[in-house]
C-alpha cells in the first residue's frame, strides 16, 4: 500500500509540476501578449498622428490649389476684357501678384464685356458693400446708352 501511495504521490507531484510548468508558461505567454498589445497600441497611436498630419497637409495643398484655380479664372476674365469685381482684382493681386500684372498688361478691350459675379471667397463683409457701389464710369455708360 505504501507502494501505491508512493506511486500515487509521484503522479500527483508530476501532475503538479506539469500544471506548475503550464501555468508558468501561460503567465509568460500572457506577459508576452500584453507587451505585444502595448506595442501595437503605441504603433496605432503613431499611425493615427501621421494620418492627422497627412490630412492637415492635404488640406493646405488643396486650399492652395483652389486659390490658384480661382486666381487663374479671375486672370482669364481680366485678360478677356470682362468686368471683374474689384474684390477679385484685389484677391488676384494679393495671392498671385505676377499673374495679376500679366493679366492687366494683356487685357483686351471689348465692346460688350461680360459682367461677372465675385469669385473670391467672402473674407470681409465690407468688401461686399464696396463692390455693390456703382462707379462713375458705369453711370456715364448708362447715360450715354440712354441718349443714343
Amino acid at each position: 500500500m505504501s507502494n501505491i501511495n508512493n506511486t500515487y504521490g509521484n503522479y500527483i507531484s508530476a501532475a503538479g509540476s506539469v500544471l506548475s510548468d503550464d501555468s508558468q508558461n501561460m503567465a509568460e505567454r500572457i506577459k508576452s501578449l500584453e507587451k505585444e498589445i502595448a506595442e501595437l497600441k503605441a504603433e496605432s497611436r503613431k499611425m493615427q498622428q501621421q494620418l492627422e498630419e497627412t490630412r492637415r497637409q492635404s488640406k493646405v495643398v488643396s486650399d492652395g490649389f483652389e486659390t490658384l484655380r480661382k486666381c487663374i479664372v479671375i486672370a482669364r476674365r481680366i485678360m478677356d476684357g470682362d468686368k471683374v469685381p474689384k474684390v477679385d482684382h484685389r484677391y488676384l493681386a494679393e495671392n498671385e501678384p505676377e499673374l495679376y500684372e500679366k493679366a492687366i498688361l494683356m487685357k483686351r478691350s471689348r465692346e460688350n464685356p461680360e459682367k461677372h459675379k465675385k469669385l473670391s471667397p467672402d473674407d470681409k463683409k465690407v468688401d461686399d458693400l464696396a463692390d455693390n457701389r456703382v462707379d462713375n464710369n458705369e453711370i456715364n455708360e448708362v447715360f450715354c446708352d440712354m441718349r443714343v
